[in-house]
């Protein structure tokens, strides 16, 4: 009797976590019956789920289009305009398995469909009319296996400390930048930063302090980037930014702000207020490979280090 009632209580933790969960994740519902696209919606509404809908297979593909939040999709079989099969193999054309996740529904006595569809791209099927509670098992099963890839996902390209991309993203997402910008013509921007005097912290507060001080440059670093920018910790306490800036005295412009955001800022520990300085070096230009712009952006870090710390050197790659 104990073990039954520790069951139940853990199943409805469970149910409330997955609850608050679902306020942040968007289905979208594709059905040609209104009748049924009510039912559905209404019972991931219930469940507090974001829900959109559509009623045939081209007003589906658009509002997925339009909406980059959905993560799963429950379709029908029969749709105007393009069916539940052919809308998965367009959707399919676009978006694997791992980023959105998609439910097929049908009411057909096609004994046969349910392969059809999971052969096609989705990621499970419903046969109608089915039970309510088989419906919510399918949806949070196929929520939180999206949620474990994309957990894993971040974990591989993310530095555990400071959440800032990782050096094996870095070099990656930095090299395929640099082949774009040498398609286009356009030049790109390395910056190396590394904060001052980073070991009279450890050696002075201990660690924690200096992992307190590599999360708050983290946080001002990030801040001042557009998402299309790399930000990444580069190991220790050196960032590394790659972005797309063609001239010198723009670049300059924006390290020489963010060093002004980064001195100004503090982190208070044990009662002390702590704050840091960072030195940068900054080149800009196309190479053969992302090795020779981090190798002169670290060159120039040296210099700014070299010529008395809290400043940003930067040159034209090659000159």
């Amino acid at each position: 009797m104990v073990k039954a009632n520790r069951s139940s209580l853990d199943q409805v933790v469970s149910q409330i976590s997955r609850f608050r969960k679902n306020r942040d994740v968007t289905v979208l519902v594709v059905a040609g019956s209104q009748t049924e696209n009510e039912y559905v919606t209404g019972l991931l509404t219930l469940h507090g789920f974001n829900v959109l809908s559509a009623h045939d297979g081209e007003d589906a593909l658009d509002q997925v289009a339009a909406n980059p939040g959905i993560a799963l999709v429950i379709t029908d079989y029969r749709l105007p305009k393009l069916d539940g099969l052919k809308l998965i193999s367009r959707l399919r054309d676009t978006y694997s398995k791992n980023e959105l996740a998609i439910i097929g529904l049908s009411g057909d006595g096609d004994s046969i469909l349910s392969a059809r569809f999971l052969k096609i791209g989705a990621n499970d099927y419903l046969h109608k009319p089915f039970q309510p509670e088989e419906f919510y098992c399918r949806v949070n099963q196929n929520i939180e296996i999206l949620e474990t890839i994309r957990n894993l996902k971040h974990s591989a390209t993310r530095d555990f400390l400071t959440g800032l991309y990782n050096h094996r993203l870095l070099m990656e997402s930095g090299a395929r930048m640099l082949a774009a910008s040498k398609r286009q013509g356009e030049a790109i921007c390395v910056a190396l930063l590394d904060i001052d005097f980073f070991k009279s912290i450890n050696d002075t507060y201990g660690h924690d302090a200096g992992d307190m001080m590599l999360k708050s440059v983290a946080r001002t670093i990030s801040k001042r980037f557009r998402s299309a920018d790399i930000v990444a910790r580069y190991g220790g306490e050196e960032f590394c930014v790659v972005m797309n800036v063609e001239k010198i005295s723009v670049a300059q412009g924006i390290f020489n702000e963010l060093r002004d955001e980064i001195r100004e800022a503090s982190v208070n520990f044990d009662g002390d207020t702590l704050s840091v300085t960072v030195s940068i070096g900054i080149t800009i230009g196309l190479a053969d490979n992302l090795e020779d712009l981090l190798s002169e952006a670290d060159t120039n870090l040296y210099a700014a280090k070299e010529s008395g710390r809290d400043r940003a050197v930067t040159t034209l790659f090659g000159s």
